[in-house]
């Protein structure tokens, strides 16, 4: 939601109120780009404030987590370019490719750990241990192959989290 428009902006006088809920201001958030004395009063495609869970869930789904569009991917581990909607660079320097690498091996490692304890509790005392090795080495082999993708969505939401921690950079 756009945050509310100063009525001293607004662009016509004959609609012009005093409360910030007026039917001047919702009219000036109607039209897109509007320019008065303080310059822009609203733009209508400003990035929404999306809620974190909404994010990661994006992310999770290999959409874009600032906009919600989907088909980013040109290949299974070929990065994706910038989002055509919204501008998102998903690599925006080398600590981009770090942190989504540290995302596909933490939920490989938390899902390796997870089945091992599962199949140990569930056969113990007679452990299968030649099977599990194998299924472990499969496990840690493959899965990470399988998340590249969502990992790099992941990370964007992650980032997009931690540049809203920051706040809005300082003025000069």
């Amino acid at each position: 939601m756009l945050p509310p428009i100063p009525l001293r902006n607004c662009t016509n006088p004959r609609l012009k109120t005093t409360s910030p809920g007026s039917f001047c201001a919702s009219l000036c958030r109607s039209r897109g780009p509007q320019r008065g004395k303080g310059g822009v009063v609203a733009e209508r495609n400003a990035p929404k404030k999306v809620r974190p869970p909404t994010l990661l869930v994006r992310g999770f789904l290999l959409r874009c987590p600032r906009c919600g569009r989907r088909k980013l991917f040109s290949g299974w581990f070929r990065p994706p370019d910038p989002c055509p909607a919204c501008g998102l660079s998903f690599n925006r320097d080398s600590d981009a490719t770090v942190g989504w690498i540290i995302v596909n091996l933490g939920v490989t490692e938390i899902l390796f750990v997870a089945l091992g304890l599962a199949v140990v509790l569930a056969t113990w005392p007679n452990v299968p241990w030649t099977g599990l090795t194998v299924v472990a080495v499969a496990v840690n082999g493959l899965l990470p192959l399988l998340l590249v993708p969502f990992s790099r969505t992941v990370w964007a939401a992650i980032e997009l989290l931690m540049d809203r921690m920051d706040g809005p950079p300082a003025a000069p």
